[in-house]
């Protein structure tokens, strides 16, 4: 089968998927008005003379954006000039904090040298946790547009590494902004995600990206992040794929693309349970698996700059 009819095949299914990742509820659409919001797509400036290395001292410290709406920064010790940036965006039913707590993201940061920035879905759900609205052109793309330019304006960033991670719902967020602003991200990758808004995705340019899921994710489906995938292999024009392994991979693959771009799909193995092969592993809980899963998307973002 050619990679053009899996495609149509994909979006076929992505169209008419009724599932919901965790915590997402019904499928997302937009806020009103927010098919009028521009989407900017251009790479932040260089950092300025007066920007910060300041470390925040081994905590999270809340920022927020011109209206209003939170957001956590963490800056690693040691910077001595412009680091990458990592926009870490949690799923459902989760908060930056949550979030923060369960991946380990503060400690890879300490480790890689790099900020990592957190910002919180709006959309109120179960436990008063909020999710995205990953339609394009919602208020949360504008909003994530203003996190990044937020923590460039202030800390020293290196405008070339700028990546997003994200996590089921939050990988569809993640997904929407690859899709919506591929001038400002280098390369993003998600974990437990598939994006239905595939058919809507025109990205400016080709965009390095990572699909990583558990095989008995019962709420992310096999056949959902394999649509992802074959998403950005069509649209950076890949090439024949490459195997790889790692701990608990199933199925590795990996694609170079024609302009330099790659795309990476990791199936792991299954897990005890659906709701722990959803979870993103936590490094005290499953380290390895944690280990794999931040070490294989670091390697993406390190290959893929713009």
């Amino acid at each position: 089968m050619s990679l053009h009819i899996r495609r149509f095949a994909a979006l076929l299914f992505a169209t008419i998927a009724t599932a919901t990742l965790a915590g997402t509820g019904t499928p997302a659409t937009a806020e009103p008005g927010g098919g009028d919001v521009e989407i900017q797509d251009e790479q932040v400036a260089e950092p300025s003379a007066a920007c910060s290395t300041a470390d925040t001292a081994g905590k999270r410290i809340t920022m927020q954006t011109d209206d209003g709406r939170p957001y956590l920064v963490y800056v690693p010790k040691g910077l001595t000039g412009a680091a990458p940036l990592i926009v870490a965006v949690h799923g459902g039913m989760s908060s930056p904090d949550k979030f923060a707590g369960e991946t380990g993201f503060d400690g890879y940061a300490e480790s890689k040298k790099f900020i990592v920035a957190y910002p919180r879905g709006p959309k109120a759900e179960s436990g008063g946790y909020g999710g995205w609205d990953w339609a394009k052109g919602s208020a949360d793309v504008t909003f994530l547009r203003k996190v990044i330019t937020g923590v460039t304006g202030k800390y020293c960033v290196n405008p070339h590494r700028v990546h997003m991670a994200g996590h089921s719902n939050g990988g569809q967020m993640t997904s929407r902004m690859a899709c919506d602003s591929a001038g400002t991200i280098a390369s993003a990758a998600t974990f437990a995600s598939y994006f239905p808004g595939g058919f809507d995705c025109s990205p400016s340019r080709d965009i390095s990206f990572g699909v990583m899921l558990a095989a008995n994710d019962a709420l992310t489906w096999q056949a959902g992040a394999e649509s992802n995938r074959d998403m950005w292999r069509m649209h950076n024009n890949c090439g024949a794929k490459t195997t790889e392994s790692g701990y608990q991979v199933k199925n590795g693959e990996s694609y170079a693309c024609a302009t330099g771009s790659e795309v990476v799909y990791r199936l792991y193995q299954d897990q005890p349970t659906p709701e722990q092969a959803h979870n993103w592993p936590t490094p005290t809980a499953n380290q390895s698996w944690n280990a794999d899963i931040f070490n294989r998307m670091w390697k993406l973002f390190v290959d893929n700059q713009l």
